[in-house]
């Protein structure tokens, strides 16, 4: 993925009732560059398939964390019923960086419940604060989808967002209890 490998329609998938899969960083500290793909960077899908836990990767960036290799979908989606799935992880240094995707950087759509967005950098290089233009949706878009968390109430994990074309977080289309607290929103 850092060198942009055009993975089609996505360069991981995660379908079927899949559960309990880790992406990201291990014991080891072993991280995933997951970008040029022409579809989704990330996908976690269907009805079953739950608690999986997307950590310490990167999406949208190459291995500098700074040029911009964007997947044409979104950087993460989650869709279709898919539940209790984790983006991120409330351990310190294992944040993700989700940025420069076309659609937008994290989608949470179709009926998905009860999923997380935590401890994550959303939209912008951490190296050197450079956001992205080819972003032309919302940081964090919760579209048809109940009960899901962004960000950490007690300040301690919080999602980093910047840069946006629509939006930091963008909630629609008949979207409820969703809860939006201890966030970091800039321009």
């Amino acid at each position: 993925g850092a060198f942009g490998a055009n993975n089609q329609p996505v360069g991981v998938l995660i379908a079927a009732a899949a559960t309990n899969n880790l992406v990201g960083v291990n014991a080891t500290g072993d991280a995933n560059f997951i970008s040029g793909n022409q579809g989704h960077g990330i996908e976690i899908r269907g009805l079953g398939t739950n608690s999986n836990t997307l950590v310490g990767n990167v999406v949208g960036l190459a291995g500098d964390i700074i040029t911009a290799v964007s997947n044409t979908g979104y950087g993460i989606l989650v869709h279709d019923q898919a539940a209790q799935n984790n983006i991120g992880n409330p351990v310190q240094g294992q944040a993700s960086v989700v940025a420069a995707n076309i659609l937008g950087n994290i989608a949470i759509t179709e009926q998905a419940t009860q999923n997380q967005v935590l401890n994550n950098i959303i939209g912008f290089s951490p190296i050197n604060g450079a956001t992205y233009s080819s972003t032309q949706g919302s940081g964090v878009l919760i579209d048809n989808a109940n009960s899901n968390t962004i960000g950490d109430p007690t300040g301690s994990f919080v999602n980093f967002i910047r840069g946006h074309q629509v939006a930091g977080i963008r909630v629609q289309n008949g979207a409820t209890l969703n809860r939006l607290q201890g966030n970091s929103i800039v321009a």
